[in-house]
């Protein structure tokens, strides 16, 4: 049985073979998005949470958290999009 050629992962001229630069980008926003839309929602949560306990007002303020974390989370998303949109 002959020997099996090495494995090459990495193409001299664009990277790894199978992300090219379109794939990358698009995964990078796609993380990018997702990441800025968990961080603000647990951001919104973790506050609502906290004045509830400090205020005793459960679940208000923790329903305004979440409410104005999504809410800013799609405003972050929006803004990002637009501005990757005016870049091309």
């Amino acid at each position: 049985m002959g020997q099996l050629a090495p494995f090459n992962m990495k193409n001299k001229n664009t990277g790894f073979w199978f992300i090219n630069r379109e794939m990358s980008n698009a995964l990078g926003l796609a993380f990018q998005l997702g990441g800025s839309m968990f961080l603000h929602v647990f951001i919104g949560v973790w506050a609502g949470r906290w004045l509830d306990d400090r205020l005793g007002t459960s679940p208000w303020m923790l329903v305004l958290g979440i409410l104005v974390g999504v809410a800013s989370a799609f405003k972050v998303v929006y803004d990002l999009l637009i501005k990757k949109w005016r870049v091309k």
